[in-house]
């Protein structure tokens, strides 16, 4: 009898256990499923905050809405939904493409008529509120320098310069020169030149990767990229008065601003510097 009255209370106690644990885990699941999910929510805000991701993420979406060509289901893609780009920028997307009436033209966002394979960010200058993202394809000497402003907590795409002219080679050649530079007050500063850097940037012609090898062997008074001992910490580029050549304007502090030539060469299709001076 009493080993029946036993079982019977163990039974009892079992039951009660099945039913609370019925109760409790599927809140208990619920609130570790959400805490989960804002996790991953917080990491893809963390991570859309940055520019170079925002960069990398519109162009994997980019590229991704192609589709594949060879099953026949190329499509271009739907930029004006995207909320990578700052409306104003779409307005002049849309004024690029109509400006080709037909005619040629290429891709205002891969600045070419063909699609790579990938695109690649190589480092971020932060200036003025605004960051600008230095990017590379697969493509041979494919550079494109994309602008980016911060809206509403979140980093857009306000303008994409293309590196195939001289005054967007400059611009993107300064943009990684600034970029691979950082902030001078912080543990991430670094010397391009110290480093060796520009012998493998591909901005540069054999010819003056070779002046400076020989500068940088003599010792060097000042910088002679910026031609400055100070770093700039905004430049703007506009178009050379001869072919070839390009005007960079470096701004020091509020009031000086240096003015620099250079000049540069082709090489297998594509521009590349070959000196840099003072431009008056």
């Amino acid at each position: 009898m009493k080993n029946k009255q036993l079982f019977i209370w163990v039974l009892i106690i079992a039951v009660a256990i099945l039913v609370s644990a019925a109760i409790i885990l599927p809140p208990a699941l619920a609130l570790t499923g959400a805490k989960n999910y804002q996790e991953k929510e917080e990491i893809s805000a963390e991570r859309m905050s940055t520019p170079e991701d925002v960069a990398a993420d519109f162009y994997a979406w980019y590229l991704e809405s192609f589709g594949d060509p060879a099953t026949g289901t190329f499509r271009s893609p739907a930029y004006h939904d995207s909320e990578y780009l700052t409306p104003s920028f779409i307005e002049h997307v849309d004024e690029v493409l109509a400006s080709f009436d037909g005619m040629g033209g290429y891709d205002p966002f891969l600045c070419a008529q063909n699609i790579p394979q990938e695109v690649i960010p190589g480092g971020t200058f932060y200036h003025n509120g605004q960051a600008s993202v230095i990017l590379r394809t697969n493509f041979p000497n494919h550079v494109i320098t994309v602008d980016l402003q911060e809206s509403d907590e979140q980093w857009q795409i306000s303008n994409i310069t293309c590196g195939f002219s001289p005054d967007g080679l400059a611009t993107a050649f300064y943009t990684w020169y600034l970029a691979y530079i950082g902030d001078p007050g912080s543990d991430s500063f670094r010397n391009p030149l110290v480093d060796r850097a520009y012998r493998e940037c591909g901005f540069l012609s054999d010819s003056f990767v070779q002046e400076l090898d020989n500068l940088l062997a003599e010792g060097i008074p000042a910088d002679p990229i910026l031609l400055a001992q100070d770093i700039p910490h905004d430049f703007t580029v506009d178009p050379g008065f001869e072919e070839g050549t390009a005007i960079v304007h470096l701004q020091f502090g509020t009031e000086t601003i240096r003015h620099l030539k250079v000049s540069m060469v082709q090489d297998l299709g594509a521009w590349k510097i070959d000196t840099i001076e003072q431009f008056q």
